[in-house]
């Protein structure tokens, strides 16, 4: 578990102390025993936080013949890295994206419309760059914040977002995903087809650059992304 998981938690708790420092509660027992207590509700946190992510989005086990195209992009490209393959998860939405979830266990979480819309490049494509954003494993920290308590979860969600930018860049994802499938014209022309398409999916906000497309406010232009990859 990486340091900025208890860190992402402790917020709410270091307020509360903060709170009752103030106001002159300066009982030393509570002090020490709030320390295994809050170790206690970090782990329990952390330990549901892949489950509350995708119980955000209400979305579903994907069924047996559904997204049949995606699973085949799946197994291939998970085979070509060495990645165990990751559960794919469905949202019925008219949006049109996919979100990688990766904090205990590694989750695909696609619209039911990406996985209608697409052609097998396309898919193979975005399959590409969600599978850069599990490798190597490790949380996404915007996704961790669906399980923390609704105390200062604004202040969590900033945090939380500045983590993900700083380690992310939505262009390096797509840059590797190509280099994966070695056809940047798959990825580019399915990013031209979301450019068209409604990407925001309801419930999914905090999930922020975990999505192939994130919300407005964290979102580099798709026409960027998209002239980028024209230049490969």
């Amino acid at each position: 578990m990486s340091f900025r998981v208890p860190a992402l938690f402790a917020l709410p708790a270091i307020a509360l102390a903060v709170i009752f420092i103030v106001l002159g509660f300066l009982w030393w027992p509570f002090y020490l025993l709030a320390l295994p207590a809050a170790a206690a509700v970090v782990t329990l946190l952390w330990w549901r936080a892949d489950d509350a992510a995708i119980a955000s989005l209400n979305a579903r086990g994907a069924g047996e013949i559904e997204g049949q195209r995606f699973r085949n992009a799946l197994e291939a490209l998970c085979l070509r890295v060495g990645l165990e393959q990751p559960a794919l998860m469905v949202v019925d939405s008219d949006a049109t994206n996919l979100a990688a979830i990766s904090i205990r266990r590694n989750t695909l979480v696609a619209t039911s419309t990406l996985l209608a819309k697409l052609d097998a490049m396309q898919t193979e494509g975005v399959v590409a760059h969600a599978i850069m954003k599990l490798m190597p494993p490790k949380p996404r920290y915007q996704a961790l914040v669906a399980s923390a308590p609704w105390a200062m979860v604004g202040l969590q969600k900033r945090l939380a977002r500045r983590w993900d930018e700083v380690e992310d860049g939505v262009v390096q994802y797509d840059l590797a995903g190509v280099e994966l499938t070695r056809y940047p014209p798959g990825l580019r022309s399915a990013l031209e087809l979301l450019d068209d398409s409604t990407t925001e999916v309801m419930g999914g906000e905090h999930l922020g650059t975990t999505w192939l497309v994130p919300p407005h406010a964290e979102r580099t232009p798709i026409s960027h992304r998209v002239e980028v990859l024209g230049e490969l």
